[in-house]
């Protein structure tokens, strides 16, 4: 099975946890003793199969913490899938549109790395099925789906060559919905706006137009590849900016999906560290929440510089970030800022913020205005909202005359076009306020 290093036990995306497999060189050498310890070890090294990779993050088939209530309703016969990068969520609903049962896995495509870019090059060897093999036995009696996700995802859903993706000059290959047919369900998978600006984005900016919002509002939402909306009485710009997996856990030394075994909270008193699980069970890893609440802490302590320098990093739980890190945050955290800097003329005249994505449920609006992931300007109009590109096709699944979000248009701005981003970019690694 290809990897980012060719198999050859280098790169560390490919940890699965799997204690009764034996611990190989390779292993120790990328992992470290701690994480061997507690069941990592390189799947390249050892014969695992990707629909096992993750362990039983792969195997678990319900992950709380996207933002979608879940009813009583009765028998399914409507279904809405939003295929991240990392995590792929399904939700089944009944006639009157509510949510029955909500189902979430991580993306087993993650075997051929973490990142849309990987996943364009392993095209040609990644199995056509893996995200139908796992949803397809809980759509037994289900009439529509409506698919939703990020360009790359999409197009990986329907066997197509994403290609032209990555490749001058940037076209999509299915730039308007299609609608396909599985035995007698009917199958819409929503419009992109842009190659790196997705369907997610499309119905989560439906969902927020549905509700209660402001005249100019910014719509993120963040994950392996930060999407943003500037939303402008009634103009609407859009950007994306390449964060890379740190926010989602992935790439991280110590990093996990947001499990009930990883941690979220991280914080000291009296010289003393503590640390909270999702699940409140011991320790295993730190998610992407976690790691903003975490770096956050370090830096209130002064054991981080705000050039991201690491002093040290006292243990929580057995567990300790490294500078490693420390950088690959900064790295997601540097491009998310240069994003909504070049997209919004004045943070100032923002009046509302939707912060969307399964982990944004878990993060703290001081700790991120801290450490420059969000504008100080924007205390207090921070809204948290989870899944919004699952909620928009939920919405778009109950609306069997109209195109999913079809009648948006908007603005592109290509950043990786934009002369001022790499000084923007490196003006953003700082892990500080953002300038007033």
């Amino acid at each position: 099975m290809s990897r980012d290093c060719g198999g050859q036990g280098l790169c560390g995306k490919c940890r699965v946890q799997t204690p009764d497999l034996p611990v190989l060189e390779a292993d120790r050498r990328v992992l470290g003793d701690t994480l061997c310890a507690r069941g990592w070890r390189l799947g390249c090294q050892h014969a695992v199969r990707p629909d096992t990779a993750d362990g039983d993050e792969m195997a678990q088939a319900h992950i709380a913490g996207t933002g979608v209530t879940e009813g009583t309703g009765s028998t399914p016969r409507l279904a809405a899938l939003d295929i991240g990068t990392t995590t792929v969520v399904l939700a089944l609903l009944d006639d009157a549109g509510t949510v029955v049962k909500e189902l979430a896995w991580g993306n087993p495509q993650r075997a051929w790395g973490a990142d849309v870019l990987s996943r364009i090059d392993h095209f040609a060897s990644m199995p056509p099925d893996l995200i139908r093999t796992l949803i397809e036995p809980h759509l037994q009696g289900i009439d529509r789906l409506v698919i939703t996700g990020n360009t790359v995802m999409t197009h990986l859903w329907l066997g197509t060559d994403p290609a032209p993706l990555a490749r001058v000059p940037f076209t999509i290959p299915h730039p308007d919905p299609v609608i396909t047919h599985h035995g007698s369900r009917q199958e819409i998978v929503c419009a992109p706006f842009a190659p790196y600006v997705g369907a997610d984005i499309r119905t989560g900016l439906q969902e927020v137009l549905a509700a209660d919002h402001a005249e100019s509002f910014l719509y993120m939402d963040l994950g392996t590849n930060g999407e943003l909306a500037w939303y402008d009485r009634g103009t609407l710009t859009l950007c994306s900016t390449a964060c890379g997996p740190a926010l989602e856990g992935a790439g991280i030394s110590i990093g996990m999906a947001a499990l009930p075994e990883a941690l979220v909270h991280v914080y000291h008193e009296q010289d003393r560290w503590h640390g909270h699980t999702a699940g409140d069970v011991p320790a295993q890893g730190v998610c992407g929440s976690g790691l903003i609440s975490w770096i956050d802490a370090l830096r209130q302590a002064d054991l981080v510089t705000p050039a991201g320098k690491l002093k040290g990093c006292p243990p929580v739980e057995g567990l300790q970030l490294t500078q490693k890190d420390i950088r690959m945050f900064q790295l997601a955290k540097g491009a998310l800022q240069a994003g909504w800097q070049l997209l919004v003329p004045d943070p100032a005249q923002v009046e509302e913020v939707w912060i969307a994505g399964g982990f944004s449920l878990g993060l703290n609006a001081d700790a991120c205005i801290r450490l420059g992931l969000f504008h100080p300007a924007w205390r207090g109009k921070i809204r948290f909202c989870g899944n919004m590109a699952l909620k928009g096709a939920c919405r778009q699944v109950m609306a069997e005359d109209a195109m999913p979000g079809d009648e948006l248009t908007a603005r592109v701005l290509e950043l990786e076009k934009d002369t001022r981003f790499p000084l923007a970019f490196a003006r953003a690694m700082s892990l500080q306020e953002a300038a007033a």
